[in-house]
């Protein structure tokens, strides 16, 4: 109960009288309205390695054949890639500024490619098309994130 002034107003809404026309056998709400697949704890950790080679200075490359990636969209299994090359890139001896280079070019090239191909196809849902793209930018805030300056605590 809320009290207003001296008004007092209370919710009276039970939402255990509202009928659920739902199919027994049909799928439920949440089924319907998903975007995309449910994730998991393989796609967790799939994407904790992602942003630990992108991010982090200390960690050590991991061969991304070791993660269960059966579960992750065509566009996060190439920035599941990217990540582990980016990596490799960033240990690289000094003087391989261009394969650096080379590999964040290689990656936005392909998800440009992606991003038209499935805006051209009329079976891909929306949110398919837009999750390429979210992919793609995912990967250029990284690199702002990457490239800022860092403060000690």
């Amino acid at each position: 109960m809320c009290v207003v002034g001296a008004v007092s107003l209370s919710d009276n809404r039970d939402y255990a009288t509202l009928p659920n026309l739902q199919p027994a056998a049909a799928p439920s709400i949440w089924d319907h309205t998903r975007l995309g697949p449910q994730t998991t704890e393989p796609w967790l950790r799939a994407f904790a390695q992602i942003y630990s080679h992108l991010v982090l200075d200390e960690t050590d490359v991991v061969d991304v054949a070791a993660l269960e990636t059966d579960q992750l969209t065509a566009a996060e299994k190439a920035l599941l890639i990217f990540s582990q090359r980016a990596r490799e890139a960033l240990v690289a001896e000094a003087g391989q500024e261009k394969a650096r280079e080379e590999v964040a070019l290689d990656f936005f090239k392909e998800r440009e490619t992606e991003f038209v191909d499935a805006a051209g196809e009329e079976a891909r849902l929306p949110w398919e098309v837009l999750h390429v793209a979210e992919v793609a930018l995912e990967v250029g805030f990284i690199r702002v994130v990457r490239s800022a300056p860092r403060r000690k605590c």
